[in-house]
Protein backbone atom coordinates (compact mmCIF):
# COMPACT_ATOMS: atom_id res chain seq x y z
CA UNK A 1 0.00 0.00 0.00
CA UNK A 2 2.77 2.48 0.83
CA UNK A 3 4.45 1.95 -2.56
CA UNK A 4 1.79 4.13 -4.21
CA UNK A 5 1.93 6.76 -1.49
CA UNK A 6 4.37 9.67 -1.43
CA UNK A 7 5.90 10.74 1.85
CA UNK A 8 5.54 14.36 2.80
CA UNK A 9 9.25 14.42 3.53
CA UNK A 10 10.02 13.24 -0.01
CA UNK A 11 7.67 15.81 -1.57
CA UNK A 12 9.12 18.63 0.53
CA UNK A 13 12.70 17.62 -0.29
CA UNK A 14 12.00 17.58 -4.03
CA UNK A 15 10.22 20.95 -3.93
CA UNK A 16 12.54 22.49 -1.31
CA UNK A 17 9.53 23.16 0.84
CA UNK A 18 9.06 23.39 4.60
CA UNK A 19 6.91 20.43 5.78
CA UNK A 20 5.02 22.91 7.95
CA UNK A 21 3.38 24.22 4.76
CA UNK A 22 1.89 20.77 4.05
CA UNK A 23 0.87 20.38 7.68
CA UNK A 24 -0.90 23.77 7.55
CA UNK A 25 -2.74 22.74 4.37
CA UNK A 26 -3.88 19.61 6.14
CA UNK A 27 -4.86 21.50 9.30
CA UNK A 28 -6.97 23.89 7.20
CA UNK A 29 -8.69 20.95 5.47
CA UNK A 30 -7.27 21.77 2.04
CA UNK A 31 -5.54 18.41 1.65
CA UNK A 32 -5.50 15.19 3.62
CA UNK A 33 -2.67 12.84 4.29
CA UNK A 34 -2.45 9.34 5.67
CA UNK A 35 -0.26 8.49 8.65
CA UNK A 36 1.26 5.01 8.71
CA UNK A 37 3.84 4.10 11.35
CA UNK A 38 4.31 7.78 12.31
CA UNK A 39 5.06 8.68 8.67
CA UNK A 40 2.74 11.03 6.76
CA UNK A 41 1.88 10.07 3.17
CA UNK A 42 0.10 11.83 0.32
CA UNK A 43 -2.26 10.08 -2.05
CA UNK A 44 -1.02 10.27 -5.68
CA UNK A 45 -4.37 11.80 -6.72
CA UNK A 46 -3.58 14.83 -4.54
CA UNK A 47 -0.30 15.66 -6.26
CA UNK A 48 -1.72 17.86 -9.06
CA UNK A 49 -3.64 19.98 -6.55
CA UNK A 50 -0.72 20.08 -4.13
CA UNK A 51 1.65 21.17 -6.89
CA UNK A 52 -0.80 23.94 -7.80
CA UNK A 53 -0.95 25.06 -4.15
CA UNK A 54 2.84 24.97 -3.95
CA UNK A 55 3.10 27.22 -7.02
CA UNK A 56 0.55 29.64 -5.54
CA UNK A 57 2.57 29.66 -2.32
CA UNK A 58 5.89 30.40 -4.03
CA UNK A 59 4.86 32.46 -7.06
CA UNK A 60 1.95 34.43 -5.63
CA UNK A 61 2.98 34.48 -2.00
CA UNK A 62 -0.36 33.07 -0.84
CA UNK A 63 -0.66 31.63 2.63
CA UNK A 64 -2.90 28.66 3.35
CA UNK A 65 -5.94 30.88 3.99
CA UNK A 66 -5.42 32.56 0.61
CA UNK A 67 -4.99 29.20 -1.08
CA UNK A 68 -8.25 28.02 0.45
CA UNK A 69 -10.10 31.13 -0.77
CA UNK A 70 -8.73 30.90 -4.32
CA UNK A 71 -9.44 27.17 -4.48
CA UNK A 72 -13.01 27.72 -3.25
CA UNK A 73 -13.63 30.50 -5.80
CA UNK A 74 -12.24 28.39 -8.65
CA UNK A 75 -14.54 25.51 -7.67
CA UNK A 76 -17.51 27.89 -7.72
CA UNK A 77 -16.49 29.18 -11.15
CA UNK A 78 -16.27 25.61 -12.50
CA UNK A 79 -19.73 24.79 -11.13
CA UNK A 80 -21.16 27.96 -12.65
CA UNK A 81 -19.54 27.18 -16.02
CA UNK A 82 -21.07 23.70 -15.93
CA UNK A 83 -24.46 25.19 -15.14
CA UNK A 84 -24.12 27.74 -17.97
CA UNK A 85 -23.25 24.94 -20.42
CA UNK A 86 -26.24 22.90 -19.27
CA UNK A 87 -28.55 25.92 -19.69
CA UNK A 88 -27.12 26.65 -23.15
CA UNK A 89 -27.81 23.05 -24.17
CA UNK A 90 -31.39 23.30 -22.90
CA UNK A 91 -31.88 26.60 -24.66
CA UNK A 92 -30.59 25.25 -27.96
CA UNK A 93 -32.93 22.26 -27.61
CA UNK A 94 -35.94 24.54 -27.07
CA UNK A 95 -34.86 26.82 -29.92
CA UNK A 96 -34.64 23.79 -32.23
CA UNK A 97 -38.11 22.59 -31.18
CA UNK A 98 -39.62 26.03 -31.78
CA UNK A 99 -37.96 26.49 -35.20
CA UNK A 100 -38.24 23.16 -37.03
Amino acid sequence: MTSRLITITEYCTIHQLDPLFIENLEADGIIAFTVIDNQAYLQPEQLPDLETYTRWYFELGLNTAGIDVVNHLLQKIRLMQDEINMLKNKLSTYAFLNNP
